[in-house]
């Protein structure tokens, strides 16, 4: 199933929110049932991580389903933000690539950068060539 990209280059704040969990399944001859919102929100989901929403008839296999495909959320939002933030280097932009990777030593080494920067009173400005470190070498 492909992934769907309908969303991929709207600003966030226009995207409808999600329906909720509990608007997307029934229970139905004392099964639970996906319907048509829940196909809707999590069947695509669901099969990236190997799990046939038709399969899914407790709330124990709904839970195993939700957690087991989680990983496709965050992949989702990885690429998201780094199309958003594609081609910007600002150490903003770095310290929450830094994070979000969980690269501790570089979120660490951005962080002592900024407040130094902020600690001094100074401004970053951008230059297209620019090395990295916008301190000069220790002599």
């Amino acid at each position: 199933m492909p992934h769907d990209t309908s969303y991929d280059d709207q600003h966030p704040d226009d995207v409808p929110p999600p329906v909720p969990l509990e608007q997307c399944f029934v229970f139905f001859d004392g099964k639970l049932r996906a319907n048509a919102n829940g196909r809707k929100r999590f069947g695509e989901r669901f099969a990236r991580a190997g799990f046939d929403i038709d399969r899914i008839t407790t709330l124990d296999e709904l839970q195993a389903a939700l957690e087991g495909s989680w990983h496709i959320v965050w992949g989702d939002v990885e690429l998201a933000l780094e199309r958003r933030y594609a081609g910007k280097t600002s150490i903003e932009h770095q310290l929450f690539r830094a994070v979000y990777r969980s690269n501790d030593e570089e979120a660490q080494r951005l962080r002592r950068k900024l407040e130094r920067i902020r600690r001094l009173g100074l401004r970053l400005v951008d230059a297209p060539d620019a090395p990295d470190d916008d301190m000069p070498p220790k002599a």
